[in-house]
């Protein structure tokens, strides 16, 4: 009986001894992560883990997130990017295990932040798909039910070198013959309407399969920034300088916030979207140069539609979308002067084509 006892102390104080190392080791570790990106440590479980499961494992279906997970878009600063890249030179694609490491980043959004800072994609084309891209893409995959595709294979026949996890996902949304394109029907909408009253926001793959002919991106999309906002259109005055205000109280990461602050009845998203690319005092809005827009037209022609690239080789302070914008503009004019000049862009990336003087 005694020997038990004391059996059972001993158990106890090498099992508070285990516990206490390993937090001092997890607190050890936090403190090398940089306080502003740091992740907390979970090391507590509640009676619904059951109820959690379950609404996880909708994860793994397109367009679907748990009640639970507010995944953020707020621009990447230089000290998760640096985090990113050490822990990927460390881990590899373990982007599960790397997305513990920031706050309220998806593995998915680390996969995507990886395929523009992460060296080894450099050869791979980013940005928007041309029309001889989705006509290869569409004609590559005709006719073949999608368990039979062989994405490699599809990869290397396209005219431009793209990751397989981007040519699967530009397939499902743009190409896949299931989904209806272009404007929603009155009827869709509709339906989507009751669907969402009936099911809720939580499984958006659940409200595309009973409404058939829309992806769950197309549904949360129609819902969320088309059917839900109640205000539209231009931004007044008055809207830029409260949001101004509140973000010189909240900063510039947290929207819903700032929504709660202006009792705006925009979304978030629209508020972001105005700030990051309309209000930005970071970003240079003057009016561009001739030398500016030569300069850029010139290195697409050597670095395609990478204007994270070519931002950085401009040393320039203007947004990427900014940057996108002028050089399709530029290009649309470049053509009608000289229609017979084309560009050809190599696998490698070089251009073969002549520059604008």
């Amino acid at each position: 009986m005694l020997s038990s006892v004391f059996f059972h102390r001993i158990a106890g104080i090498y099992g508070q001894c285990l516990i206490s190392t390993r937090s001092s080791l997890q607190g050890t570790h936090q403190k090398l992560i940089p306080h502003s990106i740091r992740a907390p440590i979970h090391t507590t479980h509640t009676a619904n883990n059951s109820q959690s499961i379950n609404s996880s494992f909708s994860l793994t279906q397109r367009g679907t997130r748990s009640a639970g997970q507010a995944y953020s878009r707020r621009t990447w600063t230089k000290e998760e990017d640096e985090l990113l890249k050490k822990l990927y030179k460390e881990r590899g694609s373990a982007y599960t295990y790397i997305s513990q490491f920031f706050i309220n980043r998806s593995p998915a959004a680390i996969a995507c932040r990886l395929k523009i800072v992460n060296p080894m994609n450099d050869t791979m084309k980013t940005g928007p798909w041309g029309k001889d891209e989705l006509e290869a893409l569409r004609r590559l995959t005709l006719n073949t039910p999608e368990e039979d595709i062989d994405w490699e294979k599809v990869q290397k026949q396209l005219p431009q070198p793209r990751l397989v996890r981007l040519i699967k996902q530009t397939w499902y949304h743009s190409i896949n013959p299931k989904w209806n394109r272009g404007p929603w029907t009155e009827e869709e909408t509709t339906k989507l309407q009751a669907l969402v009253e009936k099911l809720g926001q939580q499984d958006w793959c659940k409200v595309s399969a009973l409404l058939g002919s829309r992806s769950p991106r197309q549904c949360l999309e129609k819902h969320r920034y088309q059917v839900t906002p109640i205000h539209k259109g231009p931004f007044s005055t008055a809207e830029n300088e409260a949001i101004m205000d509140a973000v010189r109280k909240h900063g510039s990461d947290d929207f819903m916030a700032i929504k709660k602050e202006m009792k705006s009845n925009r979304t978030p998203r629209q508020l972001s979207h105005h700030y990051r690319f309309i209000l930005d005092p970071a970003y240079d809005r003057s009016p561009w140069s001739q030398e500016e827009m030569t300069e850029l037209y010139n290195l697409t022609q050597i670095w395609g539609c990478n204007m994270t690239k070519i931002r950085e080789l401009m040393n320039s302070r203007r947004h990427v979308k900014d940057m996108w914008n002028k050089y399709a503009k530029e290009a649309k004019q470049h053509q009608k002067s000289t229609p017979t000049a084309t560009a050809t862009v190599s696998n490698t990336g070089t251009a073969t084509a002549a520059t604008v003087n």
